[in-house]
C-alpha cells in the first residue's frame, strides 16, 4: 500500500488538473500542426488523438502517484507508462499491415506532428509536473501557459510545411515573352507508372500520379513554394492483381492511371479519374473511369465515406497473350484524357494498346464495335456511352474551349504525331492513314498512299519529327495576353511546350518552348500562369518575367538557342553550361569540341569567360562559336 503524505489529496488535484490540460493539448495541438480542426478528421484520425492523449494521462497520472507517495521506485514510476504508449504504439504497427486506413494515418503529416508535440511539449510538460505539484495554483497557471505559448511559436502550427526541395528558375526567350520557368522538384509524387494528371481544386489543385496515389497542393503567397498534403485514398487502380497475372514480358510499369478531372459545385466535388482495370476472372484489362463523389471538406481530410464508383469500362476486354507480336502490353498507347463536353456528358480519348493490324489481327480503331482508338461520350446521368470519334492512335490531349470547339493531340507512331479539331462522327485515319512511319522502317505498311489522309480527316498540323505529344490547353485567359487563343501543346521526348496558332483551320504559328522536361499535362493555373506536371516528379509554372532580368535576358535571346544551362540536360548545338565556373574548359562528356577549344588549357573563370563572351576568337582561335561578342 503507498505511503501518502499529509497534503497528498491537493497535490493530486493539482497534477490531474495539470495532466488533463496537458492531455486536451494533445489532442488539439497536432490536427491545428496539420491545419485541420480535430471535429473534421476522419474518425481513424481523431480516435488515434483521442487514445494518445488517454494513454498520456494515464500514465503521468499514475506515475504522479507514485511520486507523492513515500514508496515506488523510479523503475515503477518509469515501466508502466513505457507499457502502456508500447501497447498503443504496438497496435498501430498491428494495424499499419491489416488497416488501408491506420497504414495511411502512420504515414499522415497529423501523425508526425502527434509525435513531436508529445514528445517535446508533453514530454517536457510531464517532466516539469514532477515539481509543479508543490507552486500555487496560480504559478501553476502562468507556467502553463508559458510553456503552451512556447511551443506554439516554436513549433508554429498554422504554417503548412513545404515537402519540396528549392525551386529551380530560368529564364526562356520566346517570339512574344521572355518567360519565367520555376520548376519544383516534388519527390513524394514520384511514381513507377507513368501517367496521372492535374486539374484545379478549390483555390489550390488536385494530382494524381500513374499509381494512383492522390494528392493536394497549392503555390505559397511569394510563389517561392508549394504546399502538398497527399490525401488518404487513392485510384481503384488494381495493379497488384495485373502484375500477379502478368508474365515476365509484360512491362507492368504501364498499367496506369491516365488522367483526372475534377469538377466542383457549391458544397459538392466530383473527381473523375481514367485509369486501367484488371480482370482477372477472364485474364483481360479494360480502362475504367472512375467517379469520386463528395462534400469538398470531406475529400480534402479523407472522409470514410468517400468510395469510388465505375461510370464507364471499355469494350472489348483485351488480353495480354496470344494476339500481339511484340509488346503484349502497349498500356503507354492508352490515352485517357478527359473533358466536361456539358454539364452531364463526359468526353473520354481512348488509345488503340498497339491493337493496329500491323502486329495484331485487330484494327481495333477502325472497328465500329470497340472503344479502343476512339474519343468515347460518356452520359453521367444513365452511365450509358458511344463513340464520338474514330481512327486514333494514343490520343493523349483534349481540350474543349468556351465556344465549345474541341481540340485533340493525338501521340502518332514516328513522324505521326497530330493536332487535331474533333468533329462527332468523323474518322481521323489511323491507322489507315498517317503522316508517320514505322520505328523500323521508313514508311506505315497499312497506309495507301503513303503520307496521305485520303478519305480520311486531316490533322490540323503533325510533327515530323516526332516530339512525344501529350496534352494540351488553350490559353482564353490569364497573364499571357499576347497568347490569346493560341494551343499550348505539351510534349514528353520533345521537352518542350508548343504555342500554335489557329487562323482558318490551319497552323500558322508552332513555337517550341524548350522546358527542358517531359510534360506530362498543362493548364492554365488559377492566377493565370501555365503550369506543368512533368514526368520527373516536379511541378512547372510559367510566367511573363520582368525585362528588368537583363543578364538572364541575354542569355535568353543570344545564347538559350544553342546551349542548355539544366543540370544534367543533354547539350544541344552547344554543350551545357550548368556550373560552366570553375570546370575545366572542354570536358562535358559526350560533346564534340572544336580543335581551337581543345588547346585551351585550365578551368573557366568569370574572368575567362568575359574575356571569351567579349571575343571568342581571341581567347580561343578557330573556335566553332559563331558569335561576334557581347561588348558589356
Amino acid at each position: 500500500m503507498l505511503g501518502l503524505p499529509r497534503d497528498f489529496g491537493e497535490s493530486l488535484k493539482s497534477l490531474l488538473g495539470w495532466h488533463a490540460g496537458t492531455a486536451i493539448f494533445l489532442v488539439f495541438a497536432p490536427s491545428l500542426l496539420v491545419d485541420q480542426p480535430l471535429w473534421s478528421l476522419p474518425k481513424t484520425h481523431a480516435g488515434f488523438l483521442l487514445c494518445w492523449s488517454a494513454v498520456y494521462f494515464f500514465s503521468a497520472t499514475y506515475a504522479s502517484l507514485y511520486k507523492l507517495s513515500s514508496s515506488g521506485g523510479i523503475a515503477n514510476r518509469i515501466a508502466i507508462p513505457l507499457a502502456a504508449h508500447g501497447l498503443l504504439l504496438a497496435a498501430i504497427v498491428v494495424g499499419h499491415f491489416h488497416s488501408l486506413r491506420l497504414a495511411k494515418l502512420v504515414e499522415s503529416d497529423l501523425f508526425q506532428a502527434t509525435l513531436v508535440v508529445t514528445f517535446l511539449a508533453g514530454g517536457g510538460l510531464f517532466l516539469a509536473s514532477f515539481w509543479l505539484h508543490r507552486m500555487r495554483s496560480a504559478r501553476i497557471l502562468l507556467f502553463a501557459i508559458v510553456v503552451v505559448a512556447f511551443a506554439f511559436s516554436a513549433l508554429d502550427p498554422f504554417h503548412e510545411p513545404s515537402v519540396e526541395a528549392k525551386p529551380e528558375d530560368r529564364l526562356l526567350n520566346t517570339s512574344l515573352y521572355p518567360v519565367r520557368v520555376r520548376a519544383h522538384p516534388i519527390g513524394a509524387v514520384a511514381s513507377t507508372a507513368r501517367g496521372g494528371g492535374i486539374d484545379k481544386l478549390g483555390g489550390g489543385y488536385l494530382l494524381v500520379n500513374g499509381d494512383g496515389a492522390i494528392f493536394h497542393f497549392a503555390f505559397s503567397k511569394s510563389g517561392d513554394e508549394i504546399v502538398l498534403r497527399q490525401l488518404s485514398y487513392s485510384v481503384p487502380l488494381n495493379a497488384e492483381a495485373f502484375q500477379a497475372d502478368s508474365h515476365e514480358s509484360v512491362q507492368t510499369s504501364r498499367f496506369r492511371v491516365a488522367d483526372v478531372l475534377v469538377r466542383e459545385a457549391v458544397d459538392l466535388v466530383e473527381v473523375f479519374a481514367s485509369h486501367h482495370f484488371w480482370n482477372t476472372a477472364r485474364q483481360c484489362f479494360v480502362m475504367r473511369v472512375s467517379r469520386l463523389q463528395t462534400s469538398g471538406q470531406d475529400f480534402l481530410v479523407g472522409s470514410d465515406q468517400v468510395n469510388w464508383k465505375t461510370v464507364f469500362e471499355s469494350k472489348p476486354c483485351l488480353p495480354i497473350s496470344g494476339e500481339k507480336r511484340g509488346n503484349p502490353f502497349a498500356g503507354h498507347l492508352s490515352g485517357g484524357r478527359l473533358a466536361m463536353l456539358d454539364d452531364s456528358q463526359l468526353l473520354l480519348t481512348v488509345g488503340d494498346h498497339a491493337f493496329n493490324g500491323w502486329k495484331t489481327k485487330r484494327q481495333l480503331a477502325q472497328d465500329p464495335t470497340a472503344d479502343y482508338g476512339k474519343t468515347v461520350l460518356i452520359d453521367l446521368e444513365d452511365e450509358s456511352s458511344r463513340i464520338f470519334s474514330m481512327g486514333h492512335r494514343n490520343p493523349q490531349g483534349l481540350y474543349i474551349n468556351e465556344q465549345g470547339e474541341i481540340w485533340l493531340t493525338e501521340h502518332g507512331s514516328r513522324g505521326g504525331d497530330e493536332l487535331n479539331r474533333i468533329h462527332e462522327q468523323r474518322n481521323y485515319g489511323w491507322p489507315r492513314a498517317t503522316f508517320g512511319t514505322a520505328y523500323d522502317a521508313f514508311r506505315w505498311p497499312l497506309s495507301d498512299p503513303q503520307g496521305a489522309h485520303d478519305g480520311f480527316e486531316p490533322p490540323v498540323f503533325a510533327w515530323v519529327p516526332s516530339a512525344g505529344i501529350s496534352s494540351l490547353v488553350q490559353v482564353e485567359g490569364g497573364v499571357f495576353g499576347l497568347w490569346k487563343n493560341d494551343l499550348l501543346v505539351a510534349s514528353l521526348n520533345g521537352r518542350s511546350v508548343f504555342r500554335v496558332r489557329v487562323l482558318d483551320n490551319r497552323a500558322v504559328v508552332v513555337e517550341p518552348i524548350k522546358v527542358g522536361r517531359r510534360i506530362r499535362d498543362i493548364l492554365v493555373g488559377h492566377d493565370g500562369r501555365i503550369i506543368l506536371y512533368a514526368d520527373d516528379a516536379s511541378i512547372v509554372a510559367l510566367w511573363p518575367s520582368e525585362a528588368s532580368e537583363s543578364g538572364e535576358l541575354i542569355f535568353a535571346a543570344q545564347c538559350w538557342g544553342c546551349h542548355n544551362a539544366v543540370k544534367d540536360a543533354p547539350p544541344g548545338i552547344g554543350p551545357n553550361l550548368w556550373n560552366i565556373v570553375g570546370r575545366p574548359i572542354a570536358n562535358e562528356p559526350g560533346y564534340a569540341y572544336s580543335a581551337g577549344l581543345q588547346r585551351v588549357d585550365g578551368e573557366w573563370s568569370v574572368e575567362r569567360l568575359s574575356r571569351f563572351l567579349a571575343d571568342p576568337q581571341s581567347v580561343s582561335p578557330g573556335t566553332s562559336m559563331e558569335f561576334k561578342g557581347i561588348t558589356e
